[in-house]
């Protein structure tokens, strides 16, 4: 790789990269959001990297400053591509130093743009291999997952796993996501089908299920799915990518063209006008700064602002009442997502679980760390087990019951944690209504 090849992007002309970013003081280029941060060090002991190593390059301030040097050609790539490497990898993206920053500074955008720029996934070129085929050719992506679940289901997995046989053949992710996928009964596996295939005339919402509800977790689709009917006819889009793995793990170019053709997609429905519910905080924080990626096509950011504007959560559906007896209380919210941009699911989440659950709701803010986000797991050479026991641990400690999650994701990590010894009960949000 040439030591020249960040400052020879073209942010004139993007294609693998953002032309610029949306932060509080407005519009900025990549490289005046960088140099914006004036090394006032608070968001250091907001960032779990940081706290867990102490290393100045691994806190959000060092990687800022890191990224800047690199824009000023005051660092060679070629001579410094592990240590670059290891500090792209160090993040989770989970956006708390931003939250701590005063100037709301979106180091985990920066750190997206360093890895694009190195030109790495950071995930087994297996799993990247599979995921891409997510993306391009999501059929023959299902059907490879569905055969890979009917082998886990038939031990087949776990007698790989045992065997070594899958280290060997560059398959050893699977030991992290057999651990994750929780327990589904054939009768929710049915009615999730069911849900998916049904047609009910003109539909007044769009609800696109989030990977993981549509492989592992179909009592979280159908607990949505009966949350929308109680006020919307609702149309299910499954194997609809997104563009957000390819934002993340991925390019901004592939990124963006998924995320026009979903736009398009939905324009061409009603004129665009149907809302669109995600059951993922993390697909919510992303489908919510589609503009960003046609910053430099004036008609696309256009189109893609006002189908930002009809992007849902689950939480904005929640009712104010529901039977909670059976969720063991005490109970607390685990709001981490990607980003972690917008706020709204998170305050109306955490009023609504005030009002359902009154004394037996119990506010963590002292938490040192988010789960891990969106697969952050099956990156290499990281530390996302420690992550994990960080996050966790002051829950524990107050010896809560019931962790209520905003993502598949964050339920599977809870569900992986459970099987290390972890006394946790995880629900999703949407499983509140029964």
């Amino acid at each position: 790789m040439s030591e020249f090849s960040f400052c020879t992007i073209d942010f004139q002309k993007p294609k693998d990269h953002l032309y610029a970013l949306e932060t509080p003081l407005g519009t900025r280029s990549v490289r005046d959001s960088v140099s914006y941060c004036n090394r006032c060090g608070l968001c250091l002991q907001s960032c779990p990297f940081y706290s867990q190593t102490q290393e100045e390059p691994l806190g959000p301030r060092g990687k800022n400053q890191t990224i800047r040097l690199l824009l000023e050609r005051k660092i060679n790539i070629s001579r410094s591509q592990k240590e670059l490497l290891r500090l792209a990898a160090a993040c989770a993206l989970c956006g708390r130093c931003t939250r701590a920053c005063p100037g709301q500074i979106p180091t985990p955008q920066h750190i997206l743009e360093l890895r694009r720029l190195l030109g790495n996934s950071f995930l087994p070129k297996t799993l990247h291999r599979l995921m891409q085929l997510h993306s391009n050719h999501p059929s023959l992506f299902y059907k490879i997952a569905h055969i890979g679940l009917a082998l886990r289901k038939m031990g087949v997995v776990k007698l790989a796993r045992f065997s070594g046989l899958a280290n060997l053949c560059g398959w050893s992710w699977l030991h992290q996501a057999d651990r994750m996928i929780p327990p589904s009964t054939r009768k929710e596996q049915k009615e999730w089908a069911a849900l998916c295939h049904a047609k009910e005339g003109k539909p007044s919402l769009i609800y696109i299920p989030s990977l993981e509800t549509e492989l592992f977790l179909p009592q979280v689709g159908i607990s949505v799915a009966k949350l929308v009917a109680q006020k919307y006819r609702p149309i299910i889009w499954t194997k609809t990518p997104t563009g957000l793995f390819e934002y993340v793990y991925g390019n901004v170019r592939k990124a963006r063209k998924q995320l026009g053709q979903l736009i398009t997609r939905h324009a061409q429905l009603q004129g665009g006008t149907l809302p669109i519910l995600t059951d993922s905080l993390d697909v919510y924080n992303f489908l919510k700064q589609a503009a960003t990626l046609f910053e430099e096509y004036p008609h696309n950011k256009e189109h893609a602002m006002a189908f930002a504007k009809q992007v849902l959560f689950v939480t904005d559906l929640l009712p104010q009442k529901a039977d909670v007896s059976f969720v063991a209380t005490p109970v607390a919210l685990d709001a981490s997502a990607l980003f972690s941009n917008e706020e709204n699911p998170r305050l109306l989440a955490d009023k609504n679980l005030n009002t359902l659950f009154g004394k037996n709701f119990v506010h963590c803010n002292d938490r040192q760390a988010d789960l891990p986000a969106f697969g952050y797991g099956f990156i290499t050479d990281n530390n996302a087990v420690s992550l994990r026991d960080l996050s966790l641990r002051p829950l524990l400690e107050k010896e809560i019951k019931t962790i209520i999650v905003l993502s598949g994701w964050a339920l599977m990590e809870v569900y992986a944690a459970r099987k290390r010894g972890a006394s946790l009960q995880a629900i999703h949000i949407a499983q509140l209504n029964g």
